[in-house]
């Protein structure tokens, strides 16, 4: 994601294993996971078993982020069968649909 110019919009939550939570301030996650989904990048927003949601997680408040900061978080899970390119180019569509909603567009 930095190398796709998310530096100053990116916050990593967390990450475990092959699961990433991260934050984009400002950006719906419900939101961004339709425009991902459009594209054929499937990831969520709030955890596995409370997904479709839109309270803020309890364990993302419970770690110390806010509720908005709750809501702007989507998890990322990988699979062994990723290859780097699936995960470059997934990356590139995460900046360009964050970059999008920023704006507004």
């Amino acid at each position: 994601l930095k190398e796709n110019g998310m530096d100053s919009l990116c916050y990593i939550n967390s990450s475990f294993g092959k699961i990433a939570n991260i934050r984009f301030d400002g950006i719906d996650a419900q939101t961004l996971v339709l425009a991902l989904d459009s594209r054929g990048v499937c990831i969520s927003a709030g955890s596995a078993c409370h997904g479709g949601s839109s309270e803020p997680s309890r364990t993302l408040v419970a770690s110390g982020l806010t509720p908005d900061q709750s809501r702007n978080s989507v998890r990322i899970s990988f699979h062994s069968g990723l290859k780097l390119r699936d995960v470059a180019e997934a990356a590139k569509h995460i900046a360009d649909c964050v970059k999008m909603l920023k704006e507004g567009i």
